[in-house]
């Protein structure tokens, strides 16, 4: 004993807090820098709205007229806003390494080392939207893959989709 007036000095330890307290997950416990599915729809819609606005502009430039439901006028603005969220959104993430809807949330696309994706993996992550080509079949199957999408990230433990892996990209928070 080194100390007299402590009775339990010398007094073995019952050992160390066990790190998986009363059987709870151990990862529930850590914070996470993933965001989840829900801030991530957030920023498809934010980026969504500002391409619509684009493309809706450009198509109305080239003379397409919006209410002309024929297949021609559907295929063309179906291209043109294809065009316009693949420049946007892979030249935004190669750039900046987030769109402007990832921006405005606190959010970042990055590769495994933290850095700005390249060109060939951004598109890789963004390709879905070239199911939009088929005209109105395309509409339902891309809601189809945001819905395969978004539970494909809330059931990832690394809250990555399939597109993410596809690209071997992540979506991290900036703020």
């Amino acid at each position: 004993m080194t100390n007299n007036s402590n009775p339990y000095d010398g007094v073995p330890s019952y050992g160390a807090y066990n790190n998986d307290p009363y059987g709870q997950d151990p990862n529930r416990l850590v914070p996470n820098n993933r965001p989840g599915a829900g801030r991530r729809l957030a920023g498809t819609f934010i980026d969504g709205v500002i391409i619509a606005l684009i493309s809706t502009a450009i198509t109305s430039l080239m003379g397409v007229d919006s209410s002309d439901l024929s297949t021609g006028s559907l295929f063309t603005t179906s291209l043109v806003m294809i065009i316009v969220w693949l420049v946007a959104r892979v030249g935004s993430e190669v750039a900046w390494g987030a769109s402007p809807g990832k921006r405005i949330l606190g959010m970042k696309v990055v590769t495994a080392d933290g850095s700005n994706p390249d060109a060939v993996a951004s598109l890789k992550r963004n390709s879905w939207i070239i199911s939009q080509i088929i005209p109105i079949i395309g509409g339902l199957v891309q809601i189809g893959l945001q819905i395969f999408i978004g539970v494909g990230i809330a059931n990832d433990p690394e809250k990555r989709s399939w597109f993410d892996k596809l690209g071997n990209l992540s979506v991290v928070r900036t703020g």
